[in-house]
This record gives C-alpha cells, structure tokens and sequence, in this order.
C-alpha cells in the first residue's frame, strides 16, 4: 500500500505512508508505557497530522518496544520455554490456566502477555519446584 488512503477523521484520501518519529502513550496491564521509536513507516494524514494509521509491520515493531519496556518475555522466548520442557501449547495452556488460542497469540506475538503470567513463565522456567506443584495441581505432562 503506497497510496492515499481514507483519514477516518476528515474523510479526506489524505493519509500518506510517511516514515518519522512515532511517540505515543500505550496502556497495557494497568499501566502506561511511552512508546518513542525514531523511524517507523506509518500513514499519517495530510490534513490532520494527530490522524495516522499503523501498518502490520509499524503494530509489530511497537509491541516489540512495549514488550522491551514492560520488561516483559517476546514470543519467540514464550515458545522456547514451552519447547525445553517438550510442553504442546494445549499442555502449557492447562498448566497456566489460560487457553491455548491465548498461548498461540503469546507465541505469535499478536496478543502480549500480562505481567502476572509473565512472571508465571520465568517461574516455570527457573524453579522446578514451582513446575512440580503445577504439574501436580493440574496433572498435565506429568
């Protein structure tokens, strides 16, 4: 997509792919985090620069930079602790009490995690007694 599209605020085929600063105030898990990323491509509208739009690519980027803010595991760690213990994403679901369509976003990266169950992973990964009472309380992959 490299022409105009439609700025939902005037209406107008205003919105250009432009690439500069992008500076915004994200909310997730009850806290604000300000994203600032030097260069990201965007559309922005001509007549009303508050009016922008993300592409996929410019989304992703500003996940990665919340999950880095947050402190919080990317997916590609989310799916090597699963892995290391040789867990199915249906296992590891059971064993957090989530759902395995919600672990299939953490893995993907479309749906960032809480800070509770993030903890929850990086307890998992470093304390075998913590995966014992799990293992025990849900009787998963035992």
């Amino acid at each position: 997509m490299t022409g105009a599209i439609t700025c939902i605020e005037c209406g107008k085929k205003s919105m250009r792919l432009v690439q500069d600063r992008y500076v915004s105030d994200v909310k997730h898990d009850g806290r604000t985090y300000r994203v600032d990323i030097p260069l990201l491509e965007h559309y922005r509208c001509d007549d009303c620069p508050m009016s922008l739009v993300l592409t996929d690519a410019a989304d992703e980027a500003v996940g990665w930079e919340l999950r880095r803010m947050a402190k919080l595991l990317l997916p590609q760690q989310i799916r090597d602790i699963r892995k290391k213990f040789g867990l199915s994403q249906k296992q590891l679901a059971e064993l957090l009490g989530i759902g395995e369509a919600t672990l299939c976003r953490w893995e993907t990266g479309t749906q960032i995690q809480q800070r509770a169950f993030d903890k929850m992973l990086r307890a998992f990964l470093n304390v075998p007694a913590f995966q014992q009472y799990l293992h025990d309380a849900i009787g998963v992959g035992s």
